[in-house]
Formats: C-alpha cells, structure tokens, sequence
C-alpha cells in the first residue's frame, strides 16, 4: 500500500512509530508498526535479510512478506557494507532491487537504511517519496526511525531464538534505547529526536530541533563524540546522566551522529552507581557548601591539579583560585546567593601543584532550602588550559603576522615559500604572489648560500636556532 494525500512532516511521527515498534512482538508486527511513516513517505518496507542473496521484503500495508532476490544489486552491497544508502532521481536503471518499480511509479527519492540486530546486519529500512531527493530533516529523521527498528528487531530476534519466552522480551525491551538523537556533523545542530530526549530534557521536538548539542550536553563535540557517558542539562538547569552509544552514517552527503541511550540518574541514585558515574566523567565534578567549603570531589581534581583530594576536602575553593580570579568567583557565588540559580562557562584559573596555574570552565547549579536561602553549590570544573593557550597563541601570531615591522616568512621541507606577510614583502621588496613557490635560497648572497644548510640541522638538533645576525 503506498500513501495518498499530501505528505505530511516526518519528525512528529517519531513518538508514534516508536510506541508501535516497542509493542511489537513479531517482524510482521515491527513492519505493521511503520505504518505512521506512509503519512510522509510514499512507500516503507522492512527487508530481512536470508541466505542465499535472499531477504523477506514486508511492505507496509501488504499482508504477506514477498520473497525477492537482493544477489547483484546495490541493496545487497548497502546491507553488506553496513552503510545507509540515499539517492534522489531514481531511474528504471537503478540499481536496488525495487528502485526500477519505484520510478515506474513516479518515484524519485530513495533510502535504504542497514538494520544492525543480533550481533551484525539483519536487513534494512527502505523508503521512498514523490519528489526529487528526501530533505536533511527527512534523512536525519529515517536514521532515528532505522535505530528505533534495529533495538526492537534485536528484541524479537533473540526473543524468538530462545522461544519466544515473554519474561524475555519484557527483559530486553525494558533494555531498548531511550534516548534516540540525531546530530548534524558539520553544524553540531540537533535535525531529530524521540520523544525520550523530550521527557528527559523538557524541551519540546520544536525546541530542540535546531539547537546545538553542545548546549544539550555539556562539553559535548560530534565530531569527537564516542560511546560513553554524556552529561545532559535539563531545560530546568539540572545534570542527568546519559549512558550513549554514538555512531555515524552519511545521509544525502551530510554527516549524521545518530546517538542512543539510556538515561542512567535515577540508577545513580545509589551511593556506589552514582559514584561510579561520577568517577567515570573526565572533568571535576564537585560540591561546595553555602560558605564554599569543598564538600566532595571526584578523583580527577587530584588528577588534574595533582594535590590530595583529602587537602581539598574541608578546605575553602578560593584556597586553589588564581588571586587574579578572586573577585570573578566570588561574584558569581554572591549572584547565586541572590537566586541566580546556575554558573555558566565562567573561566577561572585553579592553581595546580608547583604554583602553575590552569585554566578551567565552571559550569553549577545553586540549590535552596524551602525559603530560598543558598545552601550548597554543585558543579563539574573542565579543564580548558591548553585550548585556552592555543587559542592566545594563534592570536599572539595572528598579531606578528599583521606587523609591519616585524618580517615573517614560512617555507615548506622543501625550501619552497609557502607565506610572507607584509613586513616581509616591505623588507625583501618582493610581493607574496611574486615570492610564492619560489626556492628561499634565491634571498641569500651568493656567499651565505650554505646557511640554510646550517639552520636546518641546528633546528633538527634543538629545536629552534636562537638569534642569528644575516644578511639577506
């Protein structure tokens, strides 16, 4: 059965679709349960994939799985590679098994998405509309929708391999992911989400469609993103905690981080499971009381400033604050006794072990008795020193570079000019486009042409040369 009407948006269907699948007790039933999707697809099928080049096609809306033959075509090599697969202009000529029907049909856009249940590839996800090519939104979204079928197909398929016993599948579905989040690589803006990611964050689809993961999870980069545990900060300002899976898929040419998770706070709650989690987080993470007492810490700041969490516990944070910093925290722990509610990426300098001081970021929530009076501060500290410093340093050589009394010019190993800047171009009389690829050598008098030599292995033994009178 394909769909009629005007195709409605995709993304509200995820809720729908995933209640379906999460009751689904069978493959018939998982594929009865995309049936949400035909509201914006035109046709969705559920391939299984069988022996012998063979899989069970369950178009939704047909009744009975068709028997097709995937040997030779481009639908076998995207189940085989394990890699999500999207054309637009599909043609007669196609190359998936299904795709030449398709496009008889009229239609044009086309995705078959791998399934990965029990262990490897159990099939695929197929897709299609009316229409050119499916949007960013429409690609993002059919990624939640494959990994929201791939953790029930997983329950279903060992279901039915140890008999179906239902204490079994209870067990496993109460195990399928929760959260379900798709990330835009190159922009690090969220284009999908479940209805989990709504319940645990309180933000609704329209207001997290669009924002920035980073300001979802604290610290949070797509591009380094691994399985691991994320650090969610609710619409109300609170920290939960998210045991994530991360993967990638190429959707359309756009790279998608499609993350899955379980929301783990409420098993924090336990002394030793939240301890645990604590210890797990890569940055500080700490308690102070209304006084800024340290209360407790993790074993990172140990780590991290290299002095004895027991000297740090008991004592005042401001006793490991740069002097430089002072008023900057204490300004912000008086706003938060004022009610403020939460810190947000205050940079302040801790001092570590030998007197060096680092850079972190502050991020914490102040909470309040009844009356609204501060009686302690939570909070994670990131160590951000050597971001902090790359980033003076490329200013500090964006500034050497804009000079004019200062000459800079950069060559490649093989002594060819790669870059001058001005006060090069004023000092040598040559213009970046005139010196450029040009060997550095052509700038030394005939008699100092063995100096580069020279400089070379001094920079090759010591790293750097030191002030040399030349003449150039």
């Amino acid at each position: 059965m394909k769909g009629e009407g005007k195709a409605v948006e995709i993304l509200p269907l995820v809720g729908e679709v995933a209640e379906g699948a999460a009751g689904a007790e069978s493959i018939p039933e998982l594929a009865a349960a995309l049936a949400p999707l035909l509201k914006s697809c035109g046709f969705v099928s559920l391939l299984i994939s069988n022996s012998g080049g063979k899989a069970s096609s369950y178009e939704v809306g047909k009744k009975e799985a068709d028997e097709v033959s995937l040997a030779g075509s481009a639908a076998a090599g995207a189940i085989a590679g394990g890699k999500p697969y999207f054309e637009r202009g599909i043609t007669k000529y196609s190359g998936f098994y299904d795709e030449r029907r398709l496009a008889g049909e009229g239609y044009g856009a086309y995705a078959c998405i791998p399934l990965q249940a029990g262990g490897g590839i159990a099939g695929a996800l197929c897709a299609a509309k009316k229409g050119e090519s499916f949007t960013q939104q429409e690609t993002s979204a059919l990624l939640i929708f494959a990994s929201i079928v791939s953790s029930s197909l997983s329950r279903i398929m060992l279901a039915q391999k140890v008999g179906g016993a239902e204490a079994v599948s209870q067990a496993l579905l109460s195990k399928a992911a929760e959260i379900v989040l798709a990330v835009d690589i190159e922009t690090g803006k969220i284009a999908g989400a479940n209805s989990g990611v709504e319940r645990a964050s309180g933000y609704s689809s329209e207001e997290l469609l669009g924002m920035g993961a980073g300001s979802l999870f604290e610290g949070f980069k797509p591009s380094e993103a691994n399985d691991g545990m994320l650090t969610l900060i609710t619409k109300a300002g609170d920290a939960r905690f998210i045991r994530a899976k991360a993967s990638r898929a190429d959707a359309g040419g756009r790279k998608t981080l499609v993350i899955t998770g379980e929301d783990m706070t409420e098993k924090a709650a336990e002394e030793t499971n939240y301890r645990e989690i604590v210890e797990s987080i890569p940055d500080i993470v700490f308690a102070l009381d209304a006084n800024g007492i340290i209360t407790s810490a993790n074993d990172e700041m140990e780590k991290v400033l290299g002095r004895e969490r027991r000297s740090l516990i008991g004592a005042p944070l401001g006793n490991i604050v740069s002097e430089l910093d002072y008023k900057v925290l204490g300004d912000a722990i008086q706003d938060l006794r004022l009610g403020s509610g939460t810190l947000h990426g205050l940079s302040i300098r801790l001092i570590a072990s030998g007197g060096k001081p680092r850079w972190f970021e502050l991020n914490g929530r102040a909470h309040y008795d009844p009356k609204g009076k501060l009686i302690k501060i939570t909070g994670v500290l990131r160590d951000v020193h050597e971001m902090r410093q790359t980033a003076e340093n490329e200013e500090l050589f964006k500034s050497i570079l804009a000079n004019p009394n200062i000459a800079v010019l950069i060559t490649d190993k093989y002594s060819n000019v790669t870059f001058i800047n001005k006060g090069a171009e004023d000092l040598f009389g040559y213009t970046h486009t005139e010196m450029r690829g040009r060997d550095v050598r052509e700038l030394y008098p005939e008699n100092r042409k063995g100096e580069l030599d020279m400089l070379l292995r001094i920079l090759n033994e010591k790293g750097r040369t030191g002030d040399i009178d030349t003449v150039r």
